[in-house]
């Protein structure tokens, strides 16, 4: 919901209730909290950034599309060495290069969802499941 709270709430329209800790499938797999999304105003000034509070997963193969985008990758490659620091349900803290926490796989979408399953988002246009 912020940059402060674990609530549920807006962005997440889907899923707004609490979890208790017995539903996470695997607490060592799942992110609990990690660093915002940034994203770069100009390319020419890298250090102008924003930050998103909805932290959440968007393909790479979404992003990559959209105007800026490669102002984003450069401006996170000055953040934290190009990787999010990511607290996980089990309380271990892992950097996380960006280009593999929003990797297009299963492997990269297990570690978003409480059943450890590499669901379909909003932002993929196919209706299978990734490879």
């Amino acid at each position: 919901m912020g940059p402060y709270c674990l609530s549920p709430g807006a962005p997440d329209t889907v899923n707004t209730r609490y979890l208790k800790e017995s539903e996470v499938m695997k607490p060592s797999q799942m992110i609990a909290l990690g660093d915002t999304t940034l994203f770069a105003f100009n390319i020419d000034m890298p250090n102008v950034v924003g930050g998103n509070p909805a932290f959440q997963y968007i393909p790479i193969t979404y992003t990559r599309k959209l105007p800026g985008s490669q102002c984003t990758l450069t401006t996170s490659k000055q953040r934290h060495n190009s990787r999010h620091v990511i607290g996980f349900c089990d309380g271990h803290v892992q950097p996380i290069p960006f280009l593999k926490l929003f990797a297009d796989n299963a492997e990269a979408r297990r570690i978003w969802n409480y059943d450890n399953q590499p669901h379909l988002t909003e932002f993929d246009a196919s209706g299978s499941q990734p490879p």
